[in-house]
């Protein structure tokens, strides 16, 4: 059975010359083979910055890219590699939700899929996204080579889910693997829906490596004819038997 393939950009240092000009030419590239992909969107850094990502995220849609958001759950605005702190109370999820939603927002773009820095799931995340509105959450991980176990935040599954919340729902979506798993082993593996499917990640500052431009050369190649952004399977991988329905 054909499956299909989403490629999911993790964006948290657009703001970055260098590493803007690397999404961009990269985005062209999608766009050129008649694809797209899906670029979740770390708004923070930006705005701590003093860097105003509208014309980016303008660029990023107008060469049909699907812009979804990407949150961390840090204490406070120290989000530096040596200074961050996890908060992961409900108050700071709700916070930190609804702050970068709305500077997603204000840079000209409305987000109604979502991903979780360090795969952070709990009961809140879940519930916040549903009150958002939000369709559809990728936070949750395909289980695979004994990475099942760990963080008691983290979650897998094997095949979309819905979560029901009164009158609003989320679909949750696993992730698969990052573009370098991929090439070792994650082309083997899917998640189970109404159709198999693959969402395939990679950060924005990722491309700032050769290999990794070499790497996502090669698996455009392949999966060209294939390529969906993440919203696209939820018409297609989320109905019928096999998507499993929480309250």
């Amino acid at each position: 059975m054909r499956r299909l393939v989403a490629l999911a950009f993790h964006a948290e240092r657009l703001h970055e010359a260098t590493t803007w000009a690397q999404m961009a030419r990269v985005v062209r590239r999608i766009d050129h083979c008649g694809a797209g992909a899906t670029v979740f969107i770390y708004p923070l850094p930006a705005h701590l910055a003093g860097c105003d990502l509208t014309e980016r995220v303008r660029t990023l849609a107008a060469l049909g890219q699907e812009i979804g958001q990407h949150t961390h759950f840090y204490a406070g605005t120290r989000i530096g590699k040596a200074e961050k702190a996890d908060d992961f109370s409900d108050q700071n999820v709700q916070h930190c939700i609804e702050r970068d939603l709305r500077l997603i927002e204000q840079a000209g773009a409305r987000s109604h899929g979502f991903i979780s820095g360090g795969w952070v799931v709990t009961p809140k995340v879940v519930d916040t996204l549903a009150d958002l509105g939000f369709s559809y959450d990728c936070s949750a991980r395909l289980p695979t080579r004994g990475r099942h176990a760990g963080s008691v935040f983290h979650e897998w599954l094997t095949a979309p889910r819905v979560d029901e919340r009164g009158a609003r729902h989320l679909i949750r979506l696993p992730t698969t693997c990052s573009l370098g798993e991929w090439f070792r082993w994650g082309w083997r593996i899917s998640a189970e829906g109404a159709e198999r499917f693959q969402i395939v990640y990679l950060h924005d500052y990722d491309l700032n490596r050769r290999r990794i431009r070499w790497l996502l050369a090669a698996f455009l190649r392949l999966n060209h004819n294939r390529l969906v952004r993440v919203g696209a399977l939820l018409g297609r991988v989320a109905t019928g038997g096999n998507a499993g329905r929480t309250r």
